[in-house]
């Protein structure tokens, strides 16, 4: 379990870089945002990697539920509480943001653009429920890389070297949150379609 919990997990992993890698291409400009996803959408959504990415979500979800499972979700040691709960957000993450992108295209039939995640996050009352949701999105990613990542530095670097690295990294994960969540509220008009997709 825990070496198809670990192949999935890269398989995500390099998909969720570029995806947070476009989402701070909105700090230059939405257009730009939009060119860039349009374009990476050529790879992801390929008949033959779309399956493969969406094969790799349902099995992070339900291999990471029984990994819990087996080795408990209480935790004493501060990395490895930090490793089970950012894991625990994750499979919720990667669940309701799945399911919702995937109700936009096939159900809604709209583009699950800029726009699509930002109305979200400009729209009240949504935004007090999913601007820390996103935030915690993209920083739960990064404190579960870090928790890995130190487990496999230990060895090499020993148990401080690690440690601060692996706060470099959280420190990393909460600044890209931060910035991508400036990059999708900061002056960003909502085209009446995107807004009527949120009852009021």
């Amino acid at each position: 379990m825990k070496k198809v919990h670990f192949l999935s997990g890269i398989i995500l992993s390099i998909f969720v870089t570029f995806h947070l890698l476009n989402h701070l291409t909105a700090l230059q400009s939405i257009h730009t945002h939009i060119a860039v996803m349009n374009a990476l959408r050529q790879v992801y959504q390929h008949p033959l990697i779309e399956p493969l990415l969406l094969l790799s979500v349902l099995v992070q979800i339900i291999s990471g539920v029984q990994l819990v499972r087996q080795r408990g979700w209480k935790q004493t040691l501060y990395y490895n509480k930090l490793h089970v709960y950012s894991g625990i957000y994750l499979a919720f993450f990667l669940f309701v943001h799945t399911s919702a992108t995937l109700a936009g295209r096939f159900m809604l039939q709209v583009d699950t653009n800029f726009y699509y995640g930002a109305m979200v996050v400009n729209l009240k009352p949504y935004l007090f429920f999913y601007i820390p949701y996103y935030f915690l999105g993209a920083f739960s990613f990064f404190v579960h890389v870090a928790c890995i990542l130190r487990i496999k530095m230990i060895r090499n670097v020993g148990l401080d070297k690690a440690n601060r690295r692996a706060s470099w990294v959280l420190f990393l994960g909460a600044l890209i949150g931060l910035s991508i969540l400036w990059a999708f509220t900061y002056k960003v008009e909502l085209p009446p379609l995107y807004q009527k997709l949120m009852p009021y």
